[in-house]
């Protein structure tokens, strides 16, 4: 056996007897609840390299990781090698943590990590200026005592002595309890001037939102979570003249902030003074009705406007619908939403417009319309009506159908032609005179008995016409909708961007399909869809949540490309239909 192979082989007893070993290990045991740490568990002298995830921990936070490095050492004859797999973890809470075991499997065994004590302190490190923290995150709520219903405004603010030089919202409260909604979130928030117990800070809003109660008792906002960059100033050790700070470096450091859990006391409104009519509404609110006219023939269309406008819980209240006579076919209304926050309200007005057919005549009441809400304020409820309509309604002269049209048909309706009713006087002067009329009335009749079947297949086909240009024109009638989205979006009115471009796949989706209008809800269309129109639907709904929903784009040349796109796969979809 020669050297070399000599040497090989001792190569390949030491890497085959090297001993196996795991440790962990943090860069600090003593830290502030918004400083981040090096968590590493270091592994030596193994084949492969476990895939290892840190699970989810209590007390910890995974700000990034895992990070892999590796190194080969030969000395005096003896080979050993390690792999460090690297973690940045941030602290939940003040008190002494643990961070605990874990079990890796290398190679066929199972291994354990030691577990590490962590003490976390919220009192400022002597080496940091001033007498307080340098940086720290607040939520300020307008209220803490509410009725359940009432809008509390809570502002995200973020206190700093330091340059920040990047940020991200890493964790948002559940919020459980309540209806949350952002109202604001700037792009480049704007800093002022403050002072907290005689230290300067420079305040920056980070975001605007707000919280509605949906139950009673003592609820719970937790805590948001920010990372931030910031810049701390480095000086050399040494004494010089480049101690001074004009010459001072400078390198960036990783936190985590977070703010504090509050509680909310939210009391159930009075049951004194309750309305029956009483659904929730909490706020001040207005309501008003109106109707297109109060004489109509049976099977004829008319229209019932409600007007409901006011500030407050909008989202979880209910709304009141009118009452209709029997033997009135309502069609589901077309709702106008213009609901938006002004100044941190929830304000604005809803419009129901419904399309009513009396099948019978005669004359009928539509009772007074009633909403009421409770005033926070005042802590009082208000009562709002309007007035009562008396419909008078005729009978027809003409063709009276049995069936229910929609809200398109009823203007081809209102055009029927009516059938020619003809009074006859036939005299018998003698048999041949009599068998004369006889047989004119009977041409009479075959030829009006013609007519009206003319005009029965006219009518329908009429209707079949307009039913089937409105299918072939729905993409036509989408695109001209969608360009009108598109001019509001240049003009900056999100609002109307969402409401439009919503509509506009709605309105399609309806004369495509030829369905009515609250058949277009996403389960109908799924199930006449399938899995085909799920990409639009999911559009659809985060359209019509507007700016609050989480995905939608709110700069002009993002949701330009959406609308494109969007126009793209209806456009795709509509060949398949």
């Amino acid at each position: 056996m020669n050297c070399f192979q000599k040497v090989f082989l001792l190569i390949i007893f030491a890497i085959s007897f090297a001993q196996i070993s795991v440790t962990a290990s943090v860069d600090s045991r003593n830290i502030q609840k918004d400083d981040i740490f090096t968590y590493q568990i270091s592994i030596e002298n193994a084949d492969d390299v476990p895939n290892f995830q840190l699970p989810k921990m209590t007390d910890f936070s995974i700000v990034s990781g895992p990070n892999q490095s590796s190194s080969f050492q030969w000395i005096n004859g003896k080979q050993s090698s390690s792999v460090t797999l690297s973690w940045q973890l941030s602290p939940k809470k003040n008190g002494k943590l643990t961070i605990p075991s874990f079990s890796l499997s290398i190679d066929g065994k199972s291994y354990k990590t030691q577990e590490i004590s962590i003490s976390v302190s919220d009192k400022p490190n002597k080496n940091k200026t001033g007498q307080g923290k340098d940086i720290f995150l607040e939520l300020a709520l307008d209220k803490t005592d509410i009725f359940i219903g009432e809008q509390i405004t809570g502002t995200l603010n973020l206190y700093s002595k330091v340059d920040v030089s990047g940020y991200e919202l890493t964790a948002e409260p559940a919020a459980v309890g309540f209806l949350k909604e952002e109202i604001s979130k700037p792009r480049r928030p704007q800093g002022r001037r403050t002072h907290i117990n005689g230290i300067a800070y420079s305040v920056f809003p980070m975001m605007e939102i707000a919280f509605f109660p949906t139950r009673t008792g003592e609820l719970i906002i937790d805590e948001y979570e920010m990372q931030l960059s910031i810049k701390v100033r480095t000086k050399s050790r040494k004494r010089s003249i480049f101690n001074d700070p004009f010459f001072s470096n400078s390198m960036t450091q990783t936190k985590i902030l977070r703010t504090k859990p509050q509680k909310i006391s939210v009391k159930q409104t009075p049951e004194n003074g309750k309305p029956k009519s009483f659904n929730g509404l909490v706020g001040q609110f207005n309501l008003d009705t109106e109707i297109d006219r109060i004489e109509i023939a049976e099977n004829e269309a008319f229209r019932l406007t409600m007007t409901i406008s006011g500030k407050g819980n909008w989202r979880s209240a209910e709304i009141p619908k009118p009452i209709f006579p029997a033997g009135f076919d309502v069609f589901d209304p077309k709702i106008s939403d213009n609901v938006r926050y002004s100044n941190g309200v929830l304000r604005g007005s809803k419009i129901y417009e419904f399309v009513v057919i009396p099948r019978t005549s005669g004359e009928f009441t539509i009772p007074a319309q009633e909403i009421s809400y409770f005033g926070p304020n005042h802590q009082k409820y208000r009562i709002k009506r309007t007035k009562l309509f008396q419909i008078s309604v005729t009978p027809s002269d003409g063709l009276v159908s049995s069936g229910t049209f929609s809200p398109e048909e009823v203007e081809i309706l209102s055009q029927d032609i009516r059938f020619i009713h003809l009074d006859t006087d036939l005299r018998k002067r003698n048999q041949k005179q009599s068998s004369f009329w006889l047989l004119n009335a009977l041409i009479c009749f075959a030829l009006f008995g013609g007519f009206a079947m003319q005009f029965r297949q006219k009518q329908s086909a009429n209707l079949n016409w307009q039913t089937e240009r409105k299918r072939r024109n729905a993409l036509r009638t989408f695109e001209k909708n969608l360009k009108i989205a598109q001019k509001k979006n240049k003009s900056g009115d999100l609002d109307s961007v969402f409401n439009l471009s919503a509509m506009a796949i709605r309105t399609y989706f309806r004369e495509k399909l030829q369905i009515s209008e609250h058949e277009t809800d996403s389960e109908n269309l799924k199930a006449k869809l399938g899995d085909s129109a799920i990409d639009i639907l999911q559009i659809l709904e985060k359209l019509e949540a507007g700016r609050f929903a989480p995905g939608i784009p709110t700069k002009t040349a993002d949701l330009d490309k959406l609308m494109t796109n969007l126009k793209t796969m209806l456009q795709e979809m509509d060949e398949k239909l």
